[in-house]
């Protein structure tokens, strides 16, 4: 399994099969979904470092602290649109 299917536990496939939406595509907007959201979890719910997560997912350093701030920003802009913030 590749770094974004031992976060989710998932394998692209599994979320939208290539048949429907072409294997790039499924795998590109699954990529983008489950690994921000994973990434989220390991940093702040298990506080992983993060050299140790880029680690484990063989990213750089760079892509892990980036996919956190947009996490981050999707999630003040929810926040937000739901008035809890």
């Amino acid at each position: 399994m590749t770094g974004f299917a031992i976060v989710c536990g998932y394998a692209p496939n599994d979320y939208a099969p290539s048949c429907i939406l072409g294997a790039g595509w499924a795998q590109s907007v699954f990529v983008s979904i489950c690994l921000g959201r994973g990434i989220f979890v390991l940093r702040y719910w298990r506080v992983a470092p993060i050299d140790e997560i880029a680690e484990k997912l063989q990213f750089s350093k760079g892509k892990i602290k980036s996919s956190l701030f947009r996490t981050r920003r999707k999630l003040r802009d929810y926040l937000q649109e739901e008035g809890l913030c």
